[in-house]
């Protein structure tokens, strides 16, 4: 439980001529408490920079999940502009063999640009196996573009996400 630093100092990466300058990932581990459902993580992550956005997203849950309602599943999750444009609902695949992790894919063929934008999953469209909890309304904002940390050479993820808050870290 606490905050945990990592420092990488000047000179630790290199990229052909190029030297990294010293830069920070934080990360705050929280005490486990009982929650109800929600998302561990995603790939883009919630609040990350990525390059490009093929529109498939892989989500990974707390509990083992059931998809509620919905046109295409999912009762409709979508991406949005941040602007709050509507882009497309997304078909949702649970893992047939990891319950906990759910495919997303864009539904249209959409070029994503570069922008900011919003996965929007609506409230109780997503339950566990048993019914007992339900997924609250959530959003995971990422951007498409290239993340520049220094001098050219930049972080496309990290596990986890560079300031998310965690459950448990193993070594």
């Amino acid at each position: 439980e606490g905050l945990y630093t990592i420092m990488v100092p000047a000179g630790v990466v290199k990229f052909g001529n190029d030297i990294n300058s010293a830069f920070e990932l934080n990360y705050t581990v929280a005490a486990a408490e009982e929650k109800g459902l929600h998302i561990v993580s995603s790939t883009p992550a919630d609040g990350a920079t990525v390059e490009a956005f093929d529109g498939i997203m892989t989500v990974e849950f707390s509990d083992e999940v059931q998809v509620v309602g919905g046109l295409y599943g999912g009762g409709q999750t979508v991406l949005y502009t941040a602007t709050g444009t509507n882009i497309n609902a997304f078909m949702v695949d649970v893992n047939s063999s990891n319950k906990k992790q759910v495919t997303l894919t864009l539904l249209g063929d959409e070029k994503i640009t570069d922008g900011e934008y919003q996965v929007v999953f609506p409230e109780n469209t997503y339950k566990t196996l048993d019914g007992m909890k339900t997924l609250p309304k959530t959003t995971i904002s990422f951007t498409v573009g290239t993340p520049v940390i220094a001098d050219d050479i930049y972080i496309v993820s990290t596990t986890p996400a560079i300031g998310s808050t965690v459950v448990e870290l193993s070594e």
